[in-house]
């Protein structure tokens, strides 16, 4: 891990880089605010968007003979390698569509491809593509430029970083002053023969050129291996993705959100191509109008299985006659039918506050703190472990172990960490300073034991660095979450919390615990302290602490909302009923629409 002073000096770069605009920048630069997509891994040719008007698209491949060209998907990308020096050198010969800036180390790279599973999968033209990169090394920060572009039409950005020769993770960030920061992974497991990621942003130009800062994660390199950029003014874009508080998975209501970039009049039923896993046809009613439309879906049976939609080119039109391109989402897909056992429903993560965010709710079963003393916090007893293996008596609660194969490292557990600004006490003094990590980006798999199959639990974890800046933790266990380890990316910034529910299988569910890096080096997945409970049985109501409670014995006919304040279901007198669905409710009075208890359903 990094020392203080190498954080504060990296963190301290950093921000000089981004807030002045450049670092030894040999050009002006040029900022409309960019929106950059979700990342996506490499996987074909298709990875190539081909949305709008190609405005020009260039790459770095590293092959001899001079000027070439690399299509992808129909798209022509133009060798950009003769328009450098020898790599380690400024270039002071560029394209006409795009100007480097950036200190020493600037100019093009081999990445040493490395053709085997599962990049040798891959075309020969995108393999030949991925091997060569524009970069920033020695640590530092730069920019690119593009040019030609004209004022008030909207582009669209796509950019790739993969080395698939060397284990190593060397993310890159792609920002611009007031806009999103895109982080693209360039070894989806660190290892020879894996594959990064490409991701893409649209813009409105504000000036004949934009410019991208680029910088890199520790004293690693910052690179793309290519980039294009498409005209996409006037096409008529639509996205569908589930609702807003649509449960998933679920065995009541299915409803997705359409929105197009402009008013459509003739979207109408059938116009959205529906898949399923199994089970009859299902019937969609759509409503709506102008640029936002709801898609609800009806005739789900348990056969159905994970359903998925999508919007074909062609089906609506503008009132420029102008027809839709096919529908791009963010998550098309929703499953009908009951949780599967040992898969947890993450909640909301929230960051620490103080000794209530332990929950009291159902019934102890145990809980652990990873290199602190035992300690007792609102009422909840937390054991102190220094092992990064088996936790507690045999039978063992927990079971630790690193992920299997490319050679995982073992677990550590220390207190080294910082206490968060404003946590007091045990909570902020021995629960969150400790933890249990793995270096790099290798993960911790941690097997939760000793529960009753088929019985109702929560699970609580909190991961907290207030020593190192920035980076994530990742919990998955079907369902993902995202824990931030450092809210202010600083010295004694606050972590986060989550809670989850789950139902137990014959074993107990297996959480695995991964990290993505920060600006300043850390990327170690953290698990500070761990609490399971156990909920109560089906109908059995439970009181929360946070809700009034004065109308809880007298509510008559009641509504049952779901966490996302969605109605699920109505009881009569207390009387709960049967729900496919587990979970925790809220109880509200449907007569004075006073709230009162939370109820389990199992």
């Amino acid at each position: 891990m990094l020392t203080l002073s190498q954080i504060s000096r990296r963190l301290f770069s950093s921000a000089v880089c981004l807030v002045a605009g450049f670092c030894l920048n040999v050009v002006p630069t040029f900022a409309a605010t960019i929106t950059f997509g979700t990342p996506k891994w490499i996987k074909g040719d298709t990875d190539v968007i081909t949305t709008g008007t190609l405005k020009y698209a260039y790459c770095w491949a590293d092959t001899s003979g001079g000027a070439h060209t690399t299509t992808l998907n129909g798209v022509t990308f133009t060798n950009s390698k003769e328009y450098y020096k020898t790599p380690g050198t400024n270039p002071d010969v560029t394209s006409p569509d795009m100007t480097p800036g950036g200190g020493p180390g600037l100019g093009f790279s081999g990445c040493s491809y490395n053709p085997t599973a599962p990049s040798c999968a891959l075309s020969a033209a995108y393999q030949k593509f991925l091997d060569g990169a524009f970069q920033m090394t020695g640590g530092g920060a730069g920019n690119f430029t593009l040019h030609n572009l004209t004022v008030g039409h909207k582009y669209l950005i796509q950019l790739w970083n993969c080395i698939s020769g060397w284990g190593e993770s060397r993310p890159a960030y792609y920002t611009t002053p007031g806009g999103d920061t895109m982080v693209l992974q360039c070894n989806v497991d660190a290892v020879p023969g894996t594959l990064g990621q490409f991701g893409s942003g649209t813009f409105t130009a504000d000036s004949t050129n934009q410019t991208i800062h680029i910088f890199p994660s520790a004293t690693y390199a910052a690179r793309f291996c290519g980039v294009q950029v498409r005209d996409i003014s006037g096409n008529l874009s639509v996205t569908i993705n589930q609702a807003a508080g649509q449960a998933d998975p679920t065995t009541g209501p299915i409803n997705f959100t359409v929105v197009f970039s402009s008013a459509v009049s003739d979207f109408t039923n059938g116009d959205v191509t529906v898949t399923t896993a199994g089970g009859p046809a299902l019937t969609q009613t759509i409503t709506g109008g102008g640029t936002t439309y709801n898609v609800a879906l009806s005739g789900m049976t348990l056969a159905t299985g994970t359903i998925t939609a999508s919007i074909a080119a062609g089906v609506a039109h503008n009132d420029s006659a102008k027809a839709n391109e096919a529908s791009t989402s963010t998550d098309n897909s929703v499953t009908y039918g009951t949780i599967p056992p040992n898969i947890i429903t993450w909640g909301t993560p929230a960051y620490v506050a103080g000794n209530s965010d332990i929950s009291t709710t159902g019934t102890f079963k145990y809980a652990y703190n990873w290199g602190g003393a035992t300690v007792t916090i609102n009422g909840v007893t937390f054991t102190g472990t220094t092992s990064a293996g088996n936790i507690g008596s045999s039978p063992y609660d927990i079971t630790m172990a690193s992920a299997p194969g490319n050679g995982w490292t073992t677990p550590l557990v220390e207190k080294i960490f910082q206490s968060p600004d404003g946590i007091t006490g045990d909570y902020g003094t021995e629960l969150l300073p400790g933890g249990a990590y793995v270096d790099g980006t290798d993960k911790i798999l941690v097997t939760l034991n000793n529960l009753t199959s088929g019985h109702t639990y929560q699970v609580q974890i909190w991961s907290e660095n207030a020593y190192y800046d920035g980076g994530k933790t990742i919990l998955i266990c079907g369902d993902t979450v995202t824990l931030d380890k450092n809210q202010n990316d600083g010295w004694a910034g606050k972590g986060q919390y989550v809670t989850g529910t789950f139902t137990a299988g014959q074993n107990g569910p297996t959480i695995t615990i991964a990290g993505t890096q920060g600006p300043g080096g850390d990327k170690a997945g953290i698990l500070n302290a761990l609490q399971v409970r156990e909920l109560p049985a089906t109908g059995a109501v439970i009181r929360n602490r946070n809700i009034a409670t004065s109308a809880a014995n007298n509510f008559g006919k009641t509504l049952i909302y779901d966490v996302r304040g969605r109605v699920v279901g109505i009881s009569e007198n207390g009387k709960l009923p049967k729900s496919n669905r587990a979970g925790i409710y809220l109880l509200k009075s449907a007569v004075s629409g006073k709230t009162g208890e939370r109820c389990v359903i199992r």
